[in-house]
């Protein structure tokens, strides 16, 4: 116990305003967003998700709750029946890449949805990925008059159990809901981890909750010295080594 004369701190985390809270204790928040509309208000993305990620137990939505005081209150303003959700801005334009709710996988297609009024009203969201893709509030990268970002694919064209992470690219001179206006890189394969990094004496089948073998996660696509690199989480099934980065080179 510090002495009276010495005032005690308190920890940061107790000074806050609740953005959004859930209903169901059968849900949980996962993957929030924030984004700065041009006029100064703050716009949070709040996804409300079953527990355990499992979308048949439950639906899913994203929340729009904008604050117009600094963060000091928050009001939900919209509603969309996604699984996941990630804010940009291009052109004072307020777009959402959204996820849907997966079926055999945490997620599926990929849409994308505008907004003209600082996220209380939503087009109708178009679809500009088929399949089963996933990710979170991660860097994207404008150049050339192309947005670039990385998703993670969840199924591989070969049917391997292994996520791979892809790059997509936008064309900021056409209509972005236009599926047309966008691109998808090849995925690159999980190249294993090599012996030396692994250590394999260790009994660790009982952490591999998820029974998944290694894979990337979680991608990212950065500027370095002009070259456009994609940078990825590595997830080892073994759980004996962290901080661990997969790096490609985007081209």
């Amino acid at each position: 116990v510090p002495p009276a004369s010495i005032p005690t701190a308190q920890p940061l985390a107790q000074e806050f305003t609740v953005v959004h809270r859930r209903e169901n204790p059968r849900t949980s928040v996962e993957g929030c967003g924030l984004i700065v509309l041009p006029g100064g208000s703050v716009l949070a993305v709040v996804s409300v998700v079953p527990r355990g990620g499992i979308p048949k137990k439950g639906p899913t939505e994203i929340n729009y709750v904008r604050s117009d005081d600094g963060g000091k209150t928050w009001t939900k303003i919209s509603q969309l029946p996604f699984y996941s959700a990630v804010p940009f801005l291009h052109d004072g334009r307020l777009y959402t890449f959204l996820f849907s709710m997966g079926t055999r996988f945490r997620n599926d297609d990929m849409y994308l949805a505008a907004s003209d009024d600082g996220g209380r009203t939503w087009t109708e969201p178009s679809k500009i990925f088929t399949g089963h893709f996933w990710t979170c509030q991660t860097n994207m990268v404008v150049r050339d008059q192309l947005l670039y970002w990385a998703i993670d694919d969840l199924r591989q064209p070969n049917h391997s159990r292994h996520r791979s992470p892809r790059a997509i690219a936008g064309d900021l001179s056409a209509d972005l809901l236009d599926p047309a206006s966008w691109r998808m890189s090849n995925f690159v394969p999980f190249p294993g981890m090599p012996d030396k990094l692994l250590r394999k004496d260790y009994d660790t089948d009982h952490l591999n909750i998820w029974n998944m073998p290694d894979h990337w996660l979680e991608s990212n696509v950065v500027e370095v010295g002009g070259r456009l690199r994609l940078l990825a989480t590595v997830k080892s099934q073994w759980q004996t080594l962290s901080n661990i980065c997969g790096v490609c080179d985007l081209e």
